[in-house]
């Protein structure tokens, strides 16, 4: 992974959130012929102390084909791998090596720099990169960004996520929700909405997993990851633009993760380079 730390002053397309959704959006750019460049605040952080990206199944009416997509997504990138989770660094790694445009990392984006109803670029803690084309994937800077001018999306709610345990240990087991439903080699995880991320509750539910797999309450654990959520009021994502026509903007996906956010990323880019949508996004648009 190759990780470019100079700045530049213009590029076809900028891309804010250097994750796996950034990357893949840039790929598709790049094909559309853009030369593309990545922003990110903290590529560590984001990435490789993420905790593992989960495929929940779903059943409502846009949700069920958004989730249907980005699973076909997952499985090509993964050359159709099984399994219901995977870490970031993981699909980061595979995606970068198609990604010929440039990551800055320990970029800070601190403002929108305008040119009337467009975007002419963004202002850093590095300088002012300037660009024909702008894509916000990271709903809280979606959200901050909008908020400094003043355009609040009132509807975009922030909350603290799960917290997720990643047990150093011989036990196949994960569980979401306080529910066992996916064994993968060696590593234990099992996640727990935030308010029920307290020691006691930790210690409470390794006493039930010991029930069925005994000596289990016995283990270290390794990493504890917790984690922002964005969402929206009846808990679907939105992208498009808000306000400016040359940038776009996703938000609303976090609680979901990997489950609809590549499909979500494949249709932001298609809104953004002009062309029609191969999915009815009339209900997920700004």
């Amino acid at each position: 992974m190759v990780v470019i730390l100079f700045m530049i002053d213009y590029s076809d397309a900028l891309i804010i959130g250097g994750n796996v959704y950034g990357l893949y959006a840039g790929i598709l750019l790049e094909k559309n012929g853009m030369d593309v460049t990545i922003l990110e605040n903290d590529l560590y952080n984001s990435m490789m102390v993420s905790g593992p990206l989960f495929f929940h199944a779903f059943s409502e009416d846009v949700k069920k084909p958004l989730y249907e997509r980005s699973l076909s997504i997952y499985n090509e990138l993964r050359k159709n791998k099984k399994g219901s989770f995977i870490w970031p660094i993981e699909l980061y790694d595979k995606l970068r090596k198609n990604f010929n445009g440039k990551t800055l990392n320990f970029i800070k984006v601190e403002s929108i720099v305008k040119d009337g109803k467009s975007v002419k670029g963004v202002r850093t803690n590095k300088g002012e990169i300037n660009s024909k084309l702008i894509l916000v994937l990271d709903g809280i800077i979606t959200k901050n960004l909008l908020y400094m001018e003043k355009i609040d999306i009132k509807s975009i709610v922030m909350e603290y996520g799960n917290v997720i345990a990643e047990i150093d240990e011989k036990f196949n087991i994960s569980m979401f929700n306080e529910k066992i439903v996916f064994n993968d080699k060696k590593f234990a995880y099992f996640s727990a909405p935030w308010k029920n991320s307290r020691v006691e509750f930790l210690i409470s539910l390794f006493s039930e997993m010991a029930k069925e797999f005994p000596g289990i309450e016995k283990c270290l654990v390794k990493r504890v990851w917790k984690s922002n959520h964005d969402h929206f009021h009846d808990s679907l994502p939105r992208i498009g633009n808000v306000h400016f026509e040359n940038a776009y903007f996703l938000a609303g996906y976090s609680r979901y993760g990997i489950s609809f956010g590549l499909e979500l990323t494949r249709l932001i880019t298609q809104l953004a380079l002009g062309k029609p949508t191969d999915f009815d996004v009339s209900k997920i648009l700004f």
